[in-house]
Protein backbone atom coordinates (compact mmCIF):
# COMPACT_ATOMS: atom_id res chain seq x y z
CA UNK A 1 0.00 0.00 0.00
CA UNK A 2 1.69 3.20 -1.28
CA UNK A 3 1.60 6.00 1.83
CA UNK A 4 3.03 8.81 -0.37
CA UNK A 5 0.03 11.14 0.14
CA UNK A 6 -0.31 10.69 3.80
CA UNK A 7 0.61 12.75 6.57
CA UNK A 8 3.19 11.39 9.00
CA UNK A 9 3.42 11.98 12.83
CA UNK A 10 4.14 10.37 16.32
CA UNK A 11 2.19 9.72 19.47
CA UNK A 12 3.54 10.57 22.54
CA UNK A 13 3.68 10.57 26.23
CA UNK A 14 5.87 10.79 29.44
CA UNK A 15 7.07 7.22 28.30
CA UNK A 16 9.37 9.66 25.32
CA UNK A 17 10.96 11.96 28.64
CA UNK A 18 11.14 15.31 27.29
CA UNK A 19 14.61 16.30 26.84
CA UNK A 20 14.79 15.14 23.07
CA UNK A 21 14.54 17.82 20.07
CA UNK A 22 11.61 19.16 18.53
CA UNK A 23 12.80 20.59 15.67
CA UNK A 24 14.56 17.73 14.78
CA UNK A 25 11.28 15.28 14.76
CA UNK A 26 9.92 18.22 11.44
CA UNK A 27 13.52 17.40 9.95
CA UNK A 28 12.43 13.50 10.01
CA UNK A 29 9.29 14.73 8.12
CA UNK A 30 6.70 14.75 10.78
CA UNK A 31 3.68 16.84 10.25
CA UNK A 32 1.61 15.96 13.75
CA UNK A 33 1.67 15.18 17.10
CA UNK A 34 -0.38 13.05 19.51
CA UNK A 35 0.36 13.59 22.77
CA UNK A 36 -1.13 11.63 26.05
CA UNK A 37 -3.68 14.04 28.83
CA UNK A 38 -5.41 11.51 30.35
CA UNK A 39 -4.57 7.68 32.16
CA UNK A 40 -7.53 6.75 34.13
CA UNK A 41 -9.86 8.27 36.48
CA UNK A 42 -7.49 10.10 38.37
CA UNK A 43 -4.26 10.49 36.47
CA UNK A 44 -2.92 12.99 34.12
CA UNK A 45 0.23 12.90 31.66
CA UNK A 46 3.49 15.04 33.42
CA UNK A 47 4.52 16.02 30.11
CA UNK A 48 1.41 16.70 28.27
CA UNK A 49 1.63 20.68 28.54
CA UNK A 50 5.08 20.61 28.16
CA UNK A 51 5.13 18.10 24.49
CA UNK A 52 1.86 20.80 23.68
CA UNK A 53 4.06 23.58 24.01
CA UNK A 54 6.83 22.31 22.44
CA UNK A 55 4.89 21.20 19.28
CA UNK A 56 3.49 24.39 18.80
CA UNK A 57 6.95 25.88 18.65
CA UNK A 58 7.96 24.25 15.77
CA UNK A 59 4.19 24.48 14.20
CA UNK A 60 3.41 20.56 14.24
CA UNK A 61 -0.37 19.74 14.41
CA UNK A 62 -1.46 18.98 17.60
CA UNK A 63 -3.88 16.27 19.12
CA UNK A 64 -4.00 14.86 22.59
CA UNK A 65 -5.66 11.48 23.68
CA UNK A 66 -7.16 10.32 26.69
CA UNK A 67 -6.81 7.03 28.05
CA UNK A 68 -9.99 5.91 29.44
CA UNK A 69 -10.79 2.32 31.78
CA UNK A 70 -15.14 1.80 31.68
CA UNK A 71 -14.96 0.93 35.05
CA UNK A 72 -18.88 0.19 36.36
CA UNK A 73 -17.64 2.26 39.88
CA UNK A 74 -16.16 5.25 37.73
CA UNK A 75 -18.31 7.99 36.60
CA UNK A 76 -17.66 8.52 32.80
CA UNK A 77 -19.57 12.38 32.50
CA UNK A 78 -17.07 13.48 35.10
CA UNK A 79 -14.02 11.76 33.66
CA UNK A 80 -14.73 13.37 31.28
CA UNK A 81 -15.05 16.80 32.58
CA UNK A 82 -11.53 16.07 34.11
CA UNK A 83 -9.59 14.90 31.01
CA UNK A 84 -11.34 18.14 29.17
CA UNK A 85 -10.31 20.44 31.26
CA UNK A 86 -6.99 19.38 31.00
CA UNK A 87 -6.66 19.24 27.39
CA UNK A 88 -6.42 23.22 26.79
CA UNK A 89 -9.38 22.32 24.09
CA UNK A 90 -7.03 20.84 21.71
CA UNK A 91 -8.99 18.14 19.65
CA UNK A 92 -8.89 14.65 21.28
CA UNK A 93 -9.26 10.78 20.99
CA UNK A 94 -9.82 8.55 23.59
CA UNK A 95 -7.64 5.60 24.13
CA UNK A 96 -9.78 1.91 24.70
CA UNK A 97 -7.74 -0.52 25.08
CA UNK A 98 -8.01 -1.70 29.52
CA UNK A 99 -9.53 -3.98 30.42
CA UNK A 100 -8.30 -6.88 28.13
CA UNK A 101 -11.22 -9.54 27.01
CA UNK A 102 -10.23 -12.08 29.38
CA UNK A 103 -10.40 -9.86 32.27
CA UNK A 104 -14.00 -8.28 31.27
CA UNK A 105 -15.98 -10.62 33.54
CA UNK A 106 -13.50 -10.77 36.44
CA UNK A 107 -14.12 -7.13 36.99
CA UNK A 108 -17.62 -7.03 36.53
CA UNK A 109 -17.79 -5.69 33.06
CA UNK A 110 -18.76 -7.00 30.34
CA UNK A 111 -18.84 -5.61 26.02
CA UNK A 112 -22.02 -4.65 26.87
CA UNK A 113 -21.11 -2.29 29.98
CA UNK A 114 -18.58 -1.29 28.42
CA UNK A 115 -20.40 0.23 25.32
CA UNK A 116 -22.25 2.29 27.49
CA UNK A 117 -20.32 3.25 29.82
CA UNK A 118 -17.98 4.52 26.15
CA UNK A 119 -20.87 6.29 24.83
CA UNK A 120 -21.56 8.01 27.94
CA UNK A 121 -18.02 9.50 28.13
CA UNK A 122 -18.00 10.74 24.60
CA UNK A 123 -21.29 11.95 24.47
CA UNK A 124 -20.33 13.97 27.70
CA UNK A 125 -16.89 15.11 26.31
CA UNK A 126 -18.29 16.40 23.34
CA UNK A 127 -20.90 18.16 24.91
CA UNK A 128 -18.27 20.15 26.83
CA UNK A 129 -16.51 21.58 23.54
CA UNK A 130 -18.40 20.52 20.90
CA UNK A 131 -15.88 18.02 19.36
CA UNK A 132 -16.64 14.55 18.94
CA UNK A 133 -13.18 12.81 19.73
CA UNK A 134 -11.87 10.00 17.91
CA UNK A 135 -11.66 6.78 19.04
CA UNK A 136 -8.53 4.44 19.35
CA UNK A 137 -8.43 0.97 19.63
CA UNK A 138 -7.04 -2.50 17.89
CA UNK A 139 -8.84 -4.90 15.68
CA UNK A 140 -9.11 -7.76 18.01
CA UNK A 141 -10.51 -5.45 20.65
CA UNK A 142 -12.96 -3.80 18.49
CA UNK A 143 -14.29 -7.37 17.47
CA UNK A 144 -14.96 -8.41 21.14
CA UNK A 145 -16.26 -5.70 21.93
CA UNK A 146 -18.86 -5.73 19.12
CA UNK A 147 -20.02 -1.70 18.88
CA UNK A 148 -23.14 -1.05 17.06
CA UNK A 149 -22.94 1.14 13.46
CA UNK A 150 -23.99 4.03 15.23
CA UNK A 151 -20.32 4.39 16.75
CA UNK A 152 -18.85 4.37 13.31
CA UNK A 153 -21.72 6.95 11.83
CA UNK A 154 -20.60 9.34 15.08
CA UNK A 155 -17.17 8.98 15.86
CA UNK A 156 -13.88 9.09 13.55
CA UNK A 157 -10.97 6.36 14.10
CA UNK A 158 -7.84 5.91 15.16
CA UNK A 159 -6.76 2.72 14.23
CA UNK A 160 -3.32 0.33 15.64
CA UNK A 161 -2.77 -2.16 13.02
CA UNK A 162 0.52 -3.23 12.27
CA UNK A 163 0.17 -4.21 9.18
CA UNK A 164 1.21 -3.08 5.89
CA UNK A 165 -2.22 -1.93 4.99
CA UNK A 166 -4.50 -0.69 7.68
CA UNK A 167 -7.22 -3.25 8.98
CA UNK A 168 -9.93 -2.42 10.90
CA UNK A 169 -13.63 -4.24 12.67
CA UNK A 170 -16.73 -3.71 12.71
CA UNK A 171 -18.60 -1.22 12.58
CA UNK A 172 -15.97 0.83 10.37
CA UNK A 173 -14.37 -0.46 6.98
CA UNK A 174 -11.03 -0.57 6.17
CA UNK A 175 -10.92 2.57 4.35
CA UNK A 176 -13.39 4.09 6.90
CA UNK A 177 -9.75 5.48 9.58
CA UNK A 178 -8.84 8.93 10.01
CA UNK A 179 -5.28 8.04 11.82
CA UNK A 180 -3.68 4.96 11.24
CA UNK A 181 -0.74 4.11 14.05
CA UNK A 182 1.09 1.50 12.00
CA UNK A 183 4.34 1.19 14.20
CA UNK A 184 4.53 1.04 17.68
CA UNK A 185 7.72 2.17 18.73
CA UNK A 186 9.88 -0.17 16.47
CA UNK A 187 9.97 2.08 13.43
CA UNK A 188 11.49 5.56 14.74
CA UNK A 189 13.28 6.86 17.44
CA UNK A 190 13.28 10.47 18.99
CA UNK A 191 16.64 12.49 19.49
CA UNK A 192 17.09 11.13 23.19
CA UNK A 193 17.21 7.39 21.72
CA UNK A 194 13.42 6.35 22.78
CA UNK A 195 11.39 4.76 20.69
CA UNK A 196 8.13 6.47 19.01
CA UNK A 197 4.71 5.49 17.50
CA UNK A 198 4.63 6.14 14.66
CA UNK A 199 1.12 7.45 12.72
CA UNK A 200 0.05 8.36 9.36
CA UNK A 201 -3.06 10.68 8.77
CA UNK A 202 -5.20 11.70 5.37
CA UNK A 203 -5.84 15.18 6.39
CA UNK A 204 -4.62 17.13 9.34
CA UNK A 205 -7.61 19.56 9.15
CA UNK A 206 -8.82 17.38 11.76
CA UNK A 207 -6.25 18.80 14.32
CA UNK A 208 -8.40 21.98 13.97
CA UNK A 209 -10.49 22.79 16.86
CA UNK A 210 -14.02 21.86 16.14
CA UNK A 211 -13.23 19.63 13.10
CA UNK A 212 -12.66 16.14 14.26
CA UNK A 213 -15.81 13.97 12.12
CA UNK A 214 -16.45 10.95 11.63
CA UNK A 215 -15.34 9.39 7.79
CA UNK A 216 -18.57 8.29 6.50
CA UNK A 217 -18.70 6.43 3.10
CA UNK A 218 -20.79 8.33 0.96
CA UNK A 219 -24.45 7.24 -0.27
CA UNK A 220 -25.47 7.15 -3.79
CA UNK A 221 -28.09 10.02 -4.27
CA UNK A 222 -31.03 8.97 -4.94
CA UNK A 223 -32.87 10.42 -8.07
CA UNK A 224 -35.70 12.67 -7.23
CA UNK A 225 -39.09 11.09 -8.86
CA UNK A 226 -41.08 13.84 -10.54
CA UNK A 227 -44.39 12.81 -9.26
CA UNK A 228 -47.35 14.97 -11.45
CA UNK A 229 -50.37 16.74 -9.44
CA UNK A 230 -53.03 14.08 -9.62
CA UNK A 231 -55.81 15.23 -11.85
CA UNK A 232 -59.54 15.84 -10.04
CA UNK A 233 -62.20 14.77 -12.24
CA UNK A 234 -64.80 17.83 -12.00
CA UNK A 235 -68.13 16.42 -12.52
CA UNK A 236 -69.98 17.08 -15.17
CA UNK A 237 -72.66 19.31 -14.77
CA UNK A 238 -76.08 17.90 -15.82
CA UNK A 239 -78.71 20.63 -17.04
CA UNK A 240 -82.35 19.90 -15.88
CA UNK A 241 -84.88 18.78 -18.69
CA UNK A 242 -86.92 21.73 -19.43
CA UNK A 243 -90.43 21.18 -18.01
CA UNK A 244 -92.76 20.82 -21.32
CA UNK A 245 -94.89 23.56 -21.79
CA UNK A 246 -98.31 22.68 -23.14
CA UNK A 247 -100.36 25.89 -25.44
CA UNK A 248 -103.65 25.58 -24.39
CA UNK A 249 -105.42 26.32 -27.85
CA UNK A 250 -107.92 28.27 -26.34
CA UNK A 251 -106.02 30.45 -23.56
CA UNK A 252 -108.08 32.16 -20.74
CA UNK A 253 -107.11 35.70 -19.87
CA UNK A 254 -106.89 36.99 -16.68
CA UNK A 255 -109.46 39.54 -17.70
CA UNK A 256 -111.77 36.81 -19.38
CA UNK A 257 -115.45 36.44 -18.03
CA UNK A 258 -117.06 33.27 -17.92
CA UNK A 259 -120.55 32.94 -17.86
CA UNK A 260 -122.46 29.96 -16.51
CA UNK A 261 -124.83 28.18 -19.06
CA UNK A 262 -128.64 29.17 -18.36
CA UNK A 263 -128.72 25.30 -19.12
CA UNK A 264 -126.50 24.58 -15.84
CA UNK A 265 -128.43 26.47 -13.82
CA UNK A 266 -131.55 25.19 -14.72
CA UNK A 267 -130.48 21.81 -13.72
CA UNK A 268 -129.25 23.09 -10.52
CA UNK A 269 -132.20 24.90 -9.74
CA UNK A 270 -134.35 21.66 -10.06
CA UNK A 271 -131.62 19.37 -7.91
CA UNK A 272 -132.11 21.74 -5.15
CA UNK A 273 -135.92 21.72 -5.09
CA UNK A 274 -136.32 18.05 -5.86
CA UNK A 275 -133.25 15.96 -4.88
CA UNK A 276 -132.82 14.93 -0.72
CA UNK A 277 -129.00 14.42 -1.33
CA UNK A 278 -128.82 18.17 -2.55
CA UNK A 279 -124.55 18.23 -1.11
CA UNK A 280 -123.80 15.08 -3.71
CA UNK A 281 -125.78 16.94 -6.69
CA UNK A 282 -124.11 20.78 -6.01
CA UNK A 283 -120.94 18.49 -6.13
CA UNK A 284 -121.68 17.12 -9.55
CA UNK A 285 -123.09 20.12 -10.93
CA UNK A 286 -119.49 21.92 -10.33
CA UNK A 287 -117.54 19.36 -11.46
CA UNK A 288 -119.51 19.78 -14.68
CA UNK A 289 -119.19 23.91 -14.58
CA UNK A 290 -115.55 22.90 -14.47
CA UNK A 291 -115.10 20.86 -17.56
CA UNK A 292 -117.59 23.20 -19.75
CA UNK A 293 -115.02 26.22 -18.42
CA UNK A 294 -111.74 24.35 -19.60
CA UNK A 295 -113.06 22.30 -22.12
CA UNK A 296 -112.50 18.96 -20.42
CA UNK A 297 -113.85 16.55 -22.04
Amino acid sequence: MTTNNYYKGYDISACQGSNFSWQAIVDAGQSFIIARNGVGSNQLDGCYARNVAGAKSVGLSIMCYNVIYPLSNDDPAKIAAYHYKASEGIPSAIDLEYPLPQDWKARGISAASITQWTLEYLQAYTALGGVKPLFYSYPSFFQALNLPQSFADTYGLWIASYTSAPVTAKPWTNDQWQVWQWQGGSAAKLSNGSPVDTDYCKDLSIFAVGSVQPVIAPTPPIPEISTPEPVVEQPIAIPEAPTPVVQDPNPITATATVSAPSNIITEVEGALQNNPGILTAVQNVVVKIIQKMFHIR
